[in-house]
């Protein structure tokens, strides 16, 4: 009798291992007109494992929205790259806050069961979406190590020339500052008595639009600080510096470099219509130096 019953029990398939919650992100692709789509859904489990995918691929954007694409991507990689960084800090799905403010909303939080996180958020967006797609873990993360690489190498760069000439300056690189309530503080590159920086690139490429978008980011986290300080802390200067190759580099064809002058006209563009400045650097040393003409150190 039992040996039939262990026998009938295992033509049923055996229980998911995780349990892990999951939470669709929803994008207003025009503003103020109601309209909503999944761009994204991410998952994290109680060990602080997590993932993040996106919605739909570039194809079908070019399907629904023809010359805006591109911007309608450059907004679902946004937030899919502050949910990592959120999540990556610690964070959970109930306390992420949105980097387009009215832009993109936070769904209902579910439970679900699968294999891994990557699995859970699979079924999540098959839930939530009819333009889903999915992608290899590997191929999105890989190039969300590469820019996160280049950016602090940057930043690193223009620390050691800056503590060089003012050793007093070294403790205001990377520091920690709490922006969004509930949720990790956010790294600022630079955080002086009288400039906030932070510090992007621009590197032409694959990869241009996840520089793009991480400029993005540093901008809403620069406006943010800003106003939470208006009134309160006398801080004249809040900036992007972003290096740029040179424009006769032969490393990049003429295509490449006019598709990295197109992205910085629109961080250009962003920082004009939030009063945040945005400089073009060619080098870490006019990095440097823009830092001590802000502190007037020099």
């Amino acid at each position: 009798m039992v040996s039939q019953a262990n026998a009938f029990a295992t033509r049923f398939p055996s229980m998911p291992g995780l349990s892990a919650e999951w939470m669709p992100i929803y994008l207003e692709p025009l503003s103020g007109s109601g309209e909503r789509l999944t761009a994204a859904v991410a998952s994290r489990a109680e060990n602080g494992a997590f993932y993040v995918m996106r919605t739909f691929d570039s194809k079908k954007a070019r399907c629904m929205y023809g010359e805006h694409a591109a911007s309608v991507l450059g907004f679902v990689d946004l937030i899919v790259q502050s949910l990592n960084d959120h999540l990556e800090a610690g964070g959970t799905l109930h306390t992420w806050q949105s980097p387009l403010r009215d832009g993109a909303v936070a769904g209902r939080i579910s439970t679900g069961y699968g294999a891994d996180v990557q699995s859970v958020a699979r079924a999540g967006l098959m839930l939530a979406s009819s333009l889903a797609v999915w992608r290899a873990p590997e191929l999105e993360q890989e190039q969300i190590e590469r820019t996160d690489d280049e950016a602090e190498e940057w930043t690193r760069q223009i620390r050691e020339e800056t503590v060089s000439l003012r050793e007093a300056f070294a403790p205001r690189f990377l520091r920690k500052v709490p922006l969004r309530p509930g949720a990790p503080p956010t790294k600022i590159g630079y955080f002086g008595d009288r400039l906030a920086a932070q510090f992007g690139r621009l590197i032409p490429g694959r990869g241009l639009t996840n520089h793009r978008n991480r400029a993005k980011a540093y901008m809403t986290d620069l406006q943010i600080l800003r106003d939470q300080e208006y009134g309160l802390i006398t801080r004249p200067y809040y900036e992007l510096m972003l290096w740029l190759p040179p424009g006769d580099s032969p490393a990049y064809t003429q295509a490449q470099h006019e598709e990295t002058k197109g992205a910085f006209a629109e961080m250009e563009a962003f920082g004009d219509k939030h009063d945040l400045r945005v400089e073009a650097m060619a080098d870490s040393r006019a990095a440097v130096q823009r830092i001590l003409r802000a502190e007037e150190a020099i």
